[in-house]
């Protein structure tokens, strides 16, 4: 099970994520599978992020409402996958908006891509969400994650604004 942040728009909900091994961003974009099931949740909404509006054993949100998804673990989620997969790629900087919200971290590429080609790619893919590294989301801290996520995923649709440095770092 790995603690996660699910941003659903209005709503953020705090809970447990079964991934089976499986990476975050696996789960994200797994078309066979058109939601994400959290135990022992927490909803909660802004302005007060620190205090939850319940308390609920379950509650399953559909892949479609979610924005961001953030790990607020410091371990990865699927630790073998990792280790198994890892590829050699640079880092930059990234800026991205959401309604709501936004997101400012590092974007793992081979290459540099214009934002306009990523996303455009992410689509002809299929992916539906994309990982930002070392994500700095303002409203997690008051939900209990820490200042620096070690990954937060942008839902593609959702995006509002991007941008990606030209240099990485």
């Amino acid at each position: 099970m790995t603690r996660v942040a699910v941003y659903a728009g209005t709503h953020w909900i705090v809970g447990l994520l079964n991934t089976d091994g499986r990476r975050l961003n696996e789960l994200a974009n797994d078309r066979a599978n058109e939601f994400l099931s959290l135990t022992d949740a927490r909803v909660h909404r802004e302005p007060d992020l620190s205090r939850p509006l319940t308390l609920l054993p379950r509650v399953v949100v559909p892949k479609s409402a979610v924005l961001l998804l953030a790990l607020l673990e410091a371990q990865h989620e699927a630790p073998e996958k990792r280790r198994t997969y890892m590829q050699k790629k640079l880092s930059f900087p990234v800026f991205v908006t959401v309604a709501g919200t936004e997101v400012i971290g590092t974007m793992h590429l081979t290459t540099r891509i214009d934002p306009v080609a990523l996303l455009a790619r992410l689509a002809i893919e299929g992916s539906a969400f994309f990982a930002v590294a070392d994500a700095e989301v303002p409203q997690l801290p008051p939900l209990g994650g820490a200042e620096i996520a070690p990954v937060v995923l942008v839902a593609r649709a959702a995006v509002t604004g991007c941008y990606l440095a030209d240099t990485p770092v």
